[in-house]
């Protein structure tokens, strides 16, 4: 069952270190929103060992599909777009209060909006590709916030969402397992879940 596979998923996302007590994780973690509304499925691990580094977020499923919504998994604003045939292919970067960064890659596409202004940057510098950083609080998104649409751009080799969770340290942006930071949105969509399961309507 479909099930089973998301458990899975929800448990390799929820692996944290035992050294952190729950009260600490609570008090540090944003209480972030999931990227995509679809069932978890992942296809990729953070730290997982590849070719020629180590992997340093968390591979989406998307059903084979292209074109499913992408939210910000919270507040903030677009801090950077790229936009290139290799890589990362057509990605956003949303910085979060407390010097926190959400980073997704393999886009399809922008929204309309984004789009807009990402066409005008286009224009200006005479090229398709692009890697730009905006203003700080130039184009905010509220959490849950639409920002794009998956795709298979890029050094990809099949539809997906290549979603990461970054901090801000002295040495520059650092990638972390972002499982610990999903946790509230995980446990959110289990208790949905069981309450679908039980035929119970969701309070509130």
């Amino acid at each position: 069952m479909k099930y089973s596979s998301i458990l899975v998923a929800l448990i390799a996302l929820l692996s944290v270190s035992e050294a952190k007590a729950e009260g600490e994780l609570q008090e540090t973690s944003p209480r972030l929103v999931l990227p995509l509304k679809t069932d978890i499925y992942l296809s990729g691990n953070f730290g997982e060992l590849r070719s020629n580094h180590f992997h340093g977020g968390l591979d989406f499923r998307t059903e084979g599909r292209i074109g499913l919504p992408i939210y910000s998994v919270d507040e903030g604003y677009i801090a950077r777009v790229s936009i290139s045939h290799y890589g990362a292919g057509k990605a956003l970067y949303v910085q979060h209060p407390g010097d926190l960064m959400s980073v997704y890659f393999h886009l399809d596409r922008f929204t309309p909006e984004l789009t807009r202004i990402i066409e005008k940057k286009q224009y200006e510098q005479q090229m398709w590709g692009l890697d730009y950083t905006f203003a700080p609080g130039e184009i905010p998104v509220e959490r849950d916030e639409q920002i794009a649409y998956s795709g298979n751009t890029g050094s990809s080799a099949g539809p997906h969402l290549h979603f990461e969770w970054r901090y801000l340290t002295n040495a520059g942006w650092v990638a972390v397992d972002a499982g610990l930071h999903l946790e509230y949105a995980l446990a959110n969509m289990m208790q949905a879940m069981q309450m679908a399961n039980n035929n119970v309507e969701p309070q509130g």
